[in-house]
């Protein structure tokens, strides 16, 4: 895990180990005092990313999606537009099980659109991408963010 000040960067094999834990403290699942998520962060388009840009607003959890690659947050708006939300459909076996619908608060192709206010960023992204990534994020990371 990265942290800058009370924000904190997951790797997304470390989130989905916590997916099912979402109404318990953050921080005492991470090693860390727990705080409050404020916004969540989601980064990519992928297929983890759209479960989870429905999940977390499912549940309550102030969310925004960074899909910088090609016209992924184009393309994601344009099917919300149409749709009216995001959609993905878990396993019967796992919590939560079934269709779940969400709407993200805002999904861009800058970090700078959507990162102020997140204090926890999800990574759902191949291993390769995440130094691009990160050099990305960095700059838009502010204490209290």
């Amino acid at each position: 895990r990265l942290h800058s000040s009370d924000a904190i960067l997951f790797p997304a094999h470390l989130w989905a180990a916590c997916l099912s834990l979402l109404g318990r403290p953050i921080g005492n699942m991470a090693g860390l005092p727990p705080f409050e998520i404020k916004r969540i962060l989601i980064v990519g388009g992928g297929n983890a990313a759209q479960a989870m840009g429905a999940l977390f607003p499912s549940r309550g959890y102030k969310t925004n999606m960074l899909c910088n690659y090609a016209d992924e947050a184009d393309r994601i708006n344009a099917a919300i537009k149409e749709q009216g939300y995001m959609s993905a459909t878990f396993a019967e076996h796992n919590t939560p099980s079934g269709l779940v619908k969400g709407t993200p608060d805002k999904i861009a192709k800058s970090a700078a659109d959507v990162l102020p206010g997140c204090n926890v960023v999800i990574l759902p992204l191949p291993s390769l991408a995440y130094r691009s990534v990160l050099e990305e994020l960095k700059p838009h990371l502010q204490p209290g963010t």
